[in-house]
């Protein structure tokens, strides 16, 4: 893959973390509430979409070093394989906050 695909890829990749992340505001605000395992009960529809999407930005998010790293080898082979590592650790943690989330409809 050359430059110019990896960096339109890598793009991409940002764009779809990035309105994922967004995105997911909106069914996770149920957790700013007072009593949020009730209503989590009364309506885990939200909670799951908002978990879906936060999956998706983790996905997302993790997969970017990957496209771009053939482009940071070139310039400095130690900070490219740096970005793929904590990226990774971005996305792992992301994952989990998103199993969390999920795993709270069963606690409600």
């Amino acid at each position: 893959m050359n430059n110019k695909n990896a960096g339109r890829v890598t793009g991409i990749a940002f764009i779809i973390g990035t309105a994922a992340g967004v995105s997911s505001l909106p069914f996770l605000s149920v957790l700013n509430e007072d009593n949020y395992l009730v209503r989590i009960h009364t309506n885990p529809d939200q909670l799951i979409i908002g978990g879906l999407l936060v999956m998706l930005m983790a996905l997302a998010c993790a997969s970017i070093p990957y496209w771009i790293y053939p482009v940071l080898s070139k310039h400095r082979k130690s900070l490219a394989i740096a970005a793929v590592g904590f990226r990774n650790i971005e996305g792992t943690i992301s994952l989990l906050i998103a199993v969390i989330l999920i795993n709270l409809i069963l606690i409600s």
